[in-house]
This record gives structure tokens, C-alpha cells and sequence, in this order.
């Protein structure tokens, strides 16, 4: 297996289409592929900067989905390939002022769910990863009761 990489601004479709023209050029296929890419904002909805709603959106929604959209027909017609997004634990979760963030895990979430049961008899495997919490000194309490993400997490799985 060869690796290898390619620089892309993400939050541009053509800059992601000229990365896989190039990496296709090169390799002639992708059996891998792995999206991770995000920024994060958080002001209330109502204070929501629309640049930066767009500039969330595209980096980390809309490039995972098209990334996935350059590499599939290659996939299918090798009939292997594995595609991994890298979510967040707000994929299934809501904090206060996280409305675009979430939106976006939510969506990742969303497009692997669909995506693997599309390519699912092509021999393709599409699977997300929400990885939990990291909990800096900074952000630690005594209490972990007290912390706001794990009162979010709780509350969830008490649904």
C-alpha cells in the first residue's frame, strides 16, 4: 500500500477535486480514505456570524462529502474500499452554543449512516468514529458531576 499527501483547502470544492487529480494521477486509485477536518465557533444561534455558519459548514460537512463523492466510483468498481470519518462526540450529543458545530457531526453522522448502506454490496465499508471528551487541566473540576459536557452525556444516555 502506498501513502501519500496531498494540501487542500478543504472548504473549496475545486481545491478538493484537483487534490484527487492529483493523488489519482499518481496512484490510480484510493482503497482508504479518512476525513477529519474542523473548525468550531460558538456564539448563540441568534449571534451566529453567517460567514462563519458557511465557513463551518463547508470544512467540516461539506468536504467529508466530497471527498467521499471523488473516491467512491473508484471504490465500487474495485469493489473494496474503506471510508472512515472521524465525527465528534456531538454527533449524537447538543451543548449550548454549538448549534453549526453540531449541525455539522450531526450531518458526518448522517452521511456515514447513508453512505454504508449505499455501497454496503459494492464490497465498501463506511464507519464513523465519535471519539469522547479530552479533558485539559484547565477545563478539570473536582467534581466530574459538574462538568458540562459530562452532564450532557449523562443526560443523553438517560434518554
Amino acid at each position: 500500500m502506498s501513502v501519500g499527501y496531498e494540501r487542500a483547502d478543504v472548504s473549496q470544492p475545486a481545491a478538493i477535486e484537483a487534490m484527487f487529480a492529483s493523488v489519482l494521477a499518481g496512484s490510480g486509485q484510493v482503497g482508504l480514505l479518512v476525513n477529519k477536518a474542523g473548525i468550531q465557533h460558538v456564539p448563540p444561534v441568534d449571534d451566529f456570524p453567517v460567514a462563519k455558519r458557511d465557513a463551518i459548514m463547508a470544512i467540516n460537512l461539506s468536504a467529508a462529502f466530497h471527498t467521499v463523492h471523488h473516491v467512491l466510483p473508484g471504490m465500487k468498481s474495485q469493489r473494496w474500499g474503506r471510508i472512515l470519518n472521524i465525527a465528534s462526540a456531538h454527533a449524537l450529543l447538543a451543548s449550548p452554543y454549538d448549534s453549526v458545530y453540531e449541525g455539522a457531526q450531526h450531518g458526518i453522522a448522517g452521511l456515514t449512516r447513508t453512505g454504508a448502506l449505499e455501497v454496503a454490496e459494492a464490497g465498501v465499508t463506511a464507519n464513523a468514529i465519535r471519539p469522547g471528551y479530552v479533558w485539559p487541566p484547565a477545563g478539570r473540576t473536582a467534581d466530574p458531576r459538574n462538568r458540562p459536557c459530562t452532564r450532557n452525556l449523562r443526560t443523553a444516555g438517560d434518554q
